[in-house]
């Protein structure tokens, strides 16, 4: 009989023989790296029934998201700059979809810079509360069931979405289906080979499973979209400065408690959905106080560039844009 709490092959490339990570090793929530393309991964995981619970609006976007205004501030520097820092390589807005829109932040940036937009989102209420705010079509559901009809995309967007998917090789597939020959892909992750993430290990600000189930390094990003005919044209790892370096250091700790409750993603808990709900709303409250410290900390940074322009980025996050091999 075969071992359900072993994977037998990489959620991603299908390799076999994934090992124990080195990088992540929790007892709580098994992590495994693919020995062919180095893409970590939690093991067993849950289906789409159990994250729907995590997904609901009440549970997660309004705890994280409870702030639109708050949100447009702390993010004019963040969404906006991923759109301009591609432009060079993109001829013309086109027809551009957010996988993963939430409450559709990126969506009223894309919008602004004349993209005709389309949004994909689990929850119905999020959905909804992101085609309010960027006046563009947001279908509610899995990311396969809601592209029938969709037509074809000049840019797909994952940004920190990727991250999350339960099928992730079989959901992407389907969404480049939906990408125009010569189109492109962006992608934006947390950087599990970034500094913040190699000293903090399970205590990573955002090592926070089963929201996260997959965690990349830029090359196993890279080496995962080429087995799809995707190629990489531009990537950065900049991140906003020291301050949020040290900020992910000092809440590390507090989200690791937080990831030591039980969750319905493992078998033996026995959790409730209450139990998942004020897990979630205490996950959003450490996500507003990060967002608030993000915003000093970019105002502080951009203060000390302009004395010290030699001052180094951080690499929390990993950006790249692809293209299709298809031209």
């Amino acid at each position: 009989m075969a071992d359900t709490n072993r994977p037998l092959k990489c959620i991603w490339c299908h390799g076999l023989g994934p090992v124990r990570s080195s990088r992540f090793r929790s007892r709580s929530w098994p992590t495994w790296t693919c020995v062919n393309c180095d893409v970590d991964f939690i093991w067993p995981i849950p289906d789409n029934g159990e994250l729907k619970r995590y997904y609901d609006y009440d549970s997660y976007a309004s705890a994280i998201y409870s702030v639109p205004d708050d949100i447009s501030r702390n993010k004019h520097l963040t969404v906006p700059c991923v759109l301009d820092q591609v432009r060079p390589f993109i001829k013309a807005p086109g027809r551009l979809l957010d996988v993963g829109c939430s409450v559709g932040n990126l969506l009223l940036s894309a919008t602004q810079r004349g993209w005709t937009c389309t949004g994909v989102e689990l929850d119905e209420r999020t959905a909804e509360i992101a085609r309010e705010r960027a006046h563009c079509e947001v279908r509610a559901g899995t990311t396969t069931a809601n592209l029938d009809g969709a037509g074809t995309f000049d840019m797909i967007v994952f940004i920190h979405s990727l991250e999350h998917f339960p099928n992730p090789r079989e959901d992407i597939e389907a969404v480049l289906r939906h990408l125009a020959p010569g189109g492109y892909l962006l992608v934006q992750v947390p950087n599990a080979a970034s500094r913040i993430a190699s000293i903090s290990g399970v205590m990573w600000n955002w090592y926070i499973p089963p929201l996260h189930i997959s965690y990349f390094s830029k090359g196993s990003l890279v080496q995962v979209m080429r087995t799809l005919s995707i190629e990489p044209v531009w990537d950065a790892t900049d991140g906003p400065g020291c301050i949020p370096f040290l900020e992910d250091l000092l809440l590390s700790p507090a989200n690791y408690a937080l990831r030591m409750r039980k969750h319905p993603a493992v078998a033996s808990a026995g959790c409730d959905g209450d139990e998942v709900h004020n897990s979630a709303q205490i996950l959003g409250k450490l996500a507003n106080v990060r967002r608030r410290i993000d915003g000093l900390a970019m105002t502080v940074d951009s203060t000390v560039r302009k004395i010290r322009p030699e001052a180094k980025h951080t690499d929390r996050e990993l950006t790249i844009l692809f293209r299709s091999r298809s031209q």
